[in-house]
């Protein structure tokens, strides 16, 4: 019940590799506590899971909780540049809030995928 023990428990499992701890790690990303969610995108990207993209798209379109503003921060932690183009419309959102987390999110994603310019 511990967020704390949830969260090492999500990134260890991320550590370990092993990709059939991915169901567990997307009930983590329904977690109410933020570092829970965090550690366990973070887990998914180690264990190099084919479907998280996919999935945070699907939570962003959908308004599926943990909600928009936690899925944009959380596709921060995702090295692909697929994502780039779904978050790019917030860049205009009339949330200052949301615009904020859509460039750093886009900014996140350009330097973990070694795609950023210096």
């Amino acid at each position: 019940l511990d967020p704390d023990l949830r969260a090492m428990a999500a990134e260890i499992l991320g550590d370990i590799g092993d990709s059939e701890a991915s169901d567990a790690l997307y009930e983590a990303i329904e977690n109410h506590h933020p570092p829970v969610r965090e550690h366990a995108v973070g887990a998914l990207v180690a264990i190099g899971d084919e479907n998280l993209t996919e999935f945070l798209i699907d939570r962003l379109r959908n308004d599926y909780f943990p909600g928009e503003t936690e899925t944009l921060r959380l596709m921060a932690l995702v090295p692909d540049p697929a994502l780039i183009a779904v978050i790019e419309p917030y860049l205009t959102n009339d949330d200052h809030v949301k615009r904020t987390l859509a460039a750093a999110a886009i900014l996140s994603i350009l330097e973990r995928s070694g795609n950023a310019r210096p």
